[in-house]
């Protein structure tokens, strides 16, 4: 509890401005992410990612004890930030959409290709077993 007394009103500026920081580089690994095509690549970025929610969480739970010990409204700086990190939020939203969208689409193309390769294998020995049954009915003389 001790701790919460030590929180001045300004830090609410600075803790903002870190989720913001922490926001700003998951939308550009977000953007990464949708580009990569690397495996070893998305892997490095999937850790990143979870590393700066992490932060996020943090900063979220250090605000969260601010507010318990500072009941007033924010001022306009504050409100800039707290607008830019809902903002944020949303373009990761869309962009999380986005990367959706495509593995899906992904997902469609290859298993269209599979049922292709699958009919082609089905006709490959159709006519395999057709021709092994023509041997057997070839006329003799």
């Amino acid at each position: 509890m001790e701790s919460k007394l030590k929180l001045s009103e300004s830090e609410l500026l600075l803790l903002l401005g870190k989720k913001l920081s922490s926001l700003k580089e998951f939308y550009e690994l977000t953007k990464k992410q949708i580009s990569s095509i690397d495996e070893n690549e998305l892997d490095r970025v999937i850790d990143q990612k979870d590393q700066c929610i992490a932060a996020m969480r943090k900063a979220d739970e250090v605000i969260a004890v601010w507010h318990e010990v500072h009941t007033r409204e924010h001022n306009e700086k504050e409100q800039v930030l707290l607008d830019s990190i809902q903002a944020g939020i949303n373009e990761i939203l869309d962009l999380e959409q986005q990367f959706e969208n495509q593995l899906q689409q992904e997902k469609a193309s290859i298993s269209a290709e599979m049922d292709q390769l699958r009919n082609r294998s089905q006709v490959k020995n159709y006519l395999a077993s057709r021709s092994a049954a023509g041997k057997n009915l070839s006329f003799r003389r």
